[in-house]
């Protein structure tokens, strides 16, 4: 009877320490909120779910909207309705409908159809429709249809149809961009894009500030005309 009795005892402590953490290919309504560190994997969810602690997922899908009110420390094969953030996320191999994020991200290969992010993000190999960047941005293999950047950009190996942009500084190498405006800071500062590698921009290059310099390191760069500043052409080995 005793013995039956601590068996109890450790099953209901083993439920507690584990209750945020599952494992089934089985579609599941869920609970719908999540305290503490959560770890969801191979799952299907079809309600809501509100995660306050740092959160962990892989393979998983969420038909309902997520609100992850920390940080997401490791999210692989992810597919999300609306996927909204407070906080620091690294996420791989995610289809995301609608992206909000408040803190950095780094995003490796994904497709997002809508995005909107306040803080430094670092992407790779991942394709946009529409997407609104607010704070410094580093890219590798970015597929975007409207991008609007409010911070610093560097982006490599990217096609972009129209991009607007914010910034004193812009860097592009072996990217493709059809039309792009630099619109002016508050600071009035010297506005600068450097153009790199075989880049090709298909339309003018627009300054609204008027003081911006179109720097090209590659005799290989495609570009038209610069309205608003000034073209300078500068060996890449000086």
């Amino acid at each position: 009877m005793k013995k039956n009795f601590k068996l109890i005892i450790v099953i209901v402590v083993a439920i507690g320490v584990f209750a945020n953490l599952i494992y089934t290919r089985s579609p599941l309504s869920g609970p719908r909120f999540f305290d503490g560190e959560t770890y969801l994997r191979l799952a299907s969810y079809s309600r809501d779910l509100v995660i306050s602690g740092p959160f962990r997922f892989y393979e998983i899908k969420a038909n309902g909207d997520v609100k992850v009110t920390s940080s997401i420390t490791s999210g692989k094969k992810g597919t999300f309705n609306l996927l909204q953030i407070t906080g620091p996320a690294q996420l791989e191999d995610v289809n995301i409908e609608h992206l909000e994020l408040t803190g950095s991200l780094d995003c490796k290969k994904g497709i997002i159809k809508k995005y909107n992010v306040i803080g430094p993000a670092i992407l790779a190999n991942v394709k946009i429709d529409e997407m609104v960047q607010t704070g410094s941005l580093e890219v590798d293999e970015l597929t975007a249809d409207n991008a609007l950047i409010i911070g610093s950009a560097n982006m490599k190996y990217s096609i972009v149809k129209q991009l607007n942009i914010t910034a004193d500084t812009i860097v592009l190498e072996d990217s493709q961009i059809d039309q792009i405006t630099i619109k002016a800071t508050d600071t009035n500062a010297k506005q600068t894009i450097t153009l790199l590698g075989e880049t090709i921009i298909a339309q003018d290059i627009i300054f609204e500030s008027g003081t911006g310099e179109v720097v090209v390191k590659s005799n290989k760069v495609r570009m038209q005309n610069v309205v608003g500043g000034k073209r300078i052409d500068q060996p890449a080995s000086s």
